[in-house]
């Protein structure tokens, strides 16, 4: 993979800035704070886009517009060219070609990339293993395909040894599996007497039969009883309620009016005193006394011939002749009305009865006969599904110790497996780069009796008997080390495919080991794209006539 050309059109700071790289030695200069470190997080991002939590809002423009961007790469199989357009999140994104990247056209990942082809300033020592690049370098020892990588694996397969044996699980399934096989043979002792339980049900079930069509028969008979006596009700309530209809409405008869009460004996006492009074005092007014009663008697006799008439257009309405037989006759209306409501509740009763099943003898029998054999089905039932499930998980937790042995040993062979491969890498990758990482760096720094090595945890430990930590170095030291173990690294997890990617890697070098190290880069971009951002001005870089792209605002070179 080659990096022809980037036109950033909006990017953080930089707009419309259009730069085109050689297949050999970039160098992209610019002073601080004028784009370097921009231009290359704009080529990590065209080619992964933004991590999911990042800082993608800083290289939004703040006119709100869309941060976007060009790249054209060449492959093996033609010219790819790359557009992509970042929103404020990631729905906002857009990629053409959709299906970037092809498949090893690029590191993997962000941090496979991050970790070998691209060196960030003061970062060249962070380099080591990804997933993917532990894949990678089982590819490179074995023929084969690794599903995971070495170091990956072996944690994952530890991890899944102590999770399937966590608490001895297989001591506890013997355990458990001793306990059910208990179990169920007691469980199988209890099918004699769930046999002899079944037949007592059989023999129960017919009893039970039998009852009930005695019952039905009994029912049968009762309910025809009930439909003749209920057909004789019904007859009795017709004719009575036709009797009850033959007699005139019974009403109050009309007041007879009274005789005497006690105004008129209060009135007629006072009368007479006022009589006996006129006739010794003066009997000439005395027949006057006597004047009220006769008023009386007349206004009572008058008021007892309209009662008569009453009386006798009332009688004559009700049929009868006298009011005694009126009584008698409402009497006897009432006496037939309770007869006819006794009928009405007895029908009622009736009807109610044959509503709902008898409650005699034989159906509480047959009751009592059911719920024993309900409580004996329940017990066979109880006793079948007991030995069913005790017999499933009796085979169940059998299995289980099966898979668990199984999965065990598989993880076991795996481990001794990967272990292997770890070694391989121990014994053959590793002390490859080493050796090609010290080839870089005497070529930079005498070797002067020192010796750096790489360690299988991706650390560097030296081997001089007089300053054997790495800090015991001076910092330039340190970082072109780093870069040389970079470079060896990067060449053989890819290749030449890749470019090298370098932000600042004369941060801690002198004059002389910085012109060492710009030799160094010429030499491997003359098999491989290099491309280089620095802030430092170096007149070699113009002998070697390399690509020298200025990003500063002003051109000073």
């Amino acid at each position: 993979m080659i990096i022809k050309d980037i036109n950033i059109i909006s990017f953080g700071k930089l707009k419309n800035k259009k730069i085109a790289l050689s297949e050999s030695l970039n160098v992209i200069y610019g002073k601080n704070e004028s784009g370097k470190t921009t231009v290359s997080s704009f080529i990590e991002a065209m080619l992964y886009s933004f991590p999911p939590r990042s800082d993608r809002a800083k290289y939004l423009p703040w006119d709100a517009s869309p941060a976007a961007g060009e790249m054209t790469i060449a492959t093996p199989k033609g010219d790819i060219s790359l557009y992509r357009r970042f929103g404020p999140t990631p729905k906002g994104d857009v990629l053409e070609p959709k299906d970037f990247p092809p498949e090893g056209l690029i590191p993997p990942d962000r941090e496979s990339y991050r970790k070998s082809i691209y060196s960030k300033e003061g970062m060249a020592s962070d380099f080591g293993t990804t997933s993917n690049i532990d894949k990678r370098i089982s590819n490179l020892i074995t023929s084969g395909e690794e599903s995971s990588g070495v170091n990956d694996a072996i944690k994952n397969l530890e991890k899944l040894r102590r999770s399937l044996n966590s608490g001895n699980k297989l001591k506890e399934l013997e355990n458990k599996i001793s306990l059910l096989e208990n179990e169920y043979s007691h469980a199988r002792g209890e099918q004699i007497r769930t046999a002899c339980t079944k037949e007592e049900i059989s023999e129960k079930r017919k009893v039970l039969k039998a009852m009930e069509q005695k019952a039905r028969e009994a029912e049968k008979a009762l309910n025809h009883s009930r439909k003749t006596k209920l057909e004789e009700l019904e007859g009795s309530i017709r004719v009575q309620s036709e009797y009850i209809a033959s007699f005139p409405e019974c009403s109050a008869p009309p007041a007879k009016p009274p005789l005497l009460n006690t105004s008129l004996i209060f009135y007629i006492i006072c009368s007479l005193a006022v009589f006996i009074a006129c006739f010794f005092i003066r009997p000439v007014l005395s027949p006057f006394a006597l004047l009220p009663l006769v008023i009386y008697a007349a206004v009572y006799f008058t008021k007892f011939i309209k009662y008569k008439k009453a009386a006798k257009s009332f009688l004559a309405k009700a049929g009868c002749s006298s009011f005694e037989e009126y009584d008698s006759m409402c009497m006897e209306l009432l006496s037939a009305k309770e007869y006819y409501h006794a009928l009405l509740k007895e029908k009622s009763d009736l009807v109610s009865l044959s509503a709902i099943a008898p409650a005699n003898n034989i159906y509480k029998d047959i009751l009592s006969l059911k719920t024993e054999i309900e409580a004996l089905e329940a017990s066979v039932t109880t006793q079948s599904r007991d030995l069913t499930v005790i017999k499933e998980e009796l085979d169940y937790t059998r299995s289980l110790r099966l898979d668990l042995s199984k999965k065990l040993e598989a993880v076991r062979v795996a481990l001794e497996g990967f272990n292997h491969a770890k070694a391989s890498i121990a014994t053959d990758f590793i002390p490859k780069v080493t050796e090609k990482a010290m080839e870089y760096l005497n070529l930079i720094a005498p070797k002067d009796g020192r010796l750096v090595k790489l360690s299988e945890d991706m650390s560097l430990f030296v081997s001089d008997p007089i300053r054997q930590e790495i800090g015991a170095y001076s910092f330039g030291f340190r970082e072109e080390m780093y870069i040389c173990f970079r470079i060896a690294w990067a060449e053989y997890l890819y290749g030449e495919d890749f470019p090298l990617i370098f932000d600042d890697p004369f941060l801690g070098s002198d004059d002389y080991r910085e012109k060492a190290l710009i030799d160094l880069f010429y030499a491997l971009s003359k098999k491989r794209q290099v491309i280089i951002f620095t802030n430092r001005k170096n007149d070699y870089f113009k002998q070697l006539k390399c690509n020298w792209v200025d990003i500063s605002p002003t051109n000073d070179v």
